[in-house]
């Protein structure tokens, strides 16, 4: 071989070595360095639409929240207007005693005041009264009527009146009361 082919020869594996280790550098560096960003910034592109759709729909869900929260303390303000204020049935003594009262009060004679197992509701229990006695049909009329106008809780389910076997002008009377009261599970204002 000659002086000018060996030089060739062995510039042009020089040559090769220094193109393979080019290449080889430029490969490690875009798997290292290049393509990681091309991804992070692939990903970020999917992402960001996705983002701005959830930060729109985050701000939708937390104007409507500010609107039912309004709603909430508009209604909690129109019931703390209104006059009834459902009692819990742990006071139906208190509650017959008012009604004896009402009653002896109205000129009415009460044999009997029995409440009832109370029955749960949603949102109210009911405790069933039954009162029994005698007395004039327009003292009774007045009885039920002081009922109504003093008691908002209470509602008069039904009544009979009979003069059977009643002195002149008295009449036995029976009538069916329901008073409204709080849940027994307890209703909670937040």
């Amino acid at each position: 071989m000659n002086n000018k082919t060996a030089s060739i020869t062995r510039w042009w594996r020089i040559d090769a070595a220094g193109f393979g280790a080019f290449v080889l550098i430029t490969g490690l560096a875009y798997l290292v360095l290049i393509r990681p960003v091309w991804l992070v910034q692939a990903e970020s592109d999917r992402l960001v639409p996705q983002m701005s759709q959830k930060q729109e729909s985050l701000r939708d869900a937390r104007a409507s929240l500010a609107e039912l929260r309004k709603d909430l303390d508009d209604t909690r303000a129109e019931l703390q207007d209104l006059p009834l204020r459902l009692e819990s049935s742990t006071q139906v003594n208190s509650r017959l005693a008012t009604l004896a009262d009402l009653a002896a009060h109205a000129g009415l004679e009460v044999h009997q005041m029995l409440p009832n197992q109370s029955r749960n509701g949603e949102r109210y229990d009911t405790v069933p009264i039954k009162l029994s006695g005698s007395g004039d049909y327009r003292k009774v009329t007045l009885f039920m009527r002081d009922v109504h106008e003093h008691f908002a809780d209470i509602a008069i389910v039904g009544f009979s009146l009979s003069a059977g076997n009643a002195p002149q002008g008295q009449a036995q009377f029976d009538i069916g009361l329901a008073w409204y009261t709080v849940p027994a599970l307890g209703y909670v204002e937040n």
